[in-house]
């Protein structure tokens, strides 16, 4: 099974966008609207289920790393 895509964004339409180009593709997506809530939702998930794998990706910056 994918893993799911985890979209963070503050920009509503930028991520309605993302979130529906990704969907397209075929991709499971879950999204938030800033970092904070994103960590905050890992740090919060009851299981190890729950807790999304996640790579960061910088668009502005075009750069991604593992974490």
């Amino acid at each position: 099974k994918e893993l799911p895509i985890l979209v963070v964004e503050d920009d509503l339409a930028l991520r309605e966008a993302l979130v529906d180009t990704l969907l397209l593709g075929g991709y499971e997506c879950r999204e938030v609207d800033s970092g904070e809530r994103a960590i905050s939702n890992q740090i919060t998930a009851s299981s190890s289920e729950a807790r999304t794998p996640m790579r960061w990706l910088n668009a502005r910056n075009n750069s991604s790393r593992a974490k």
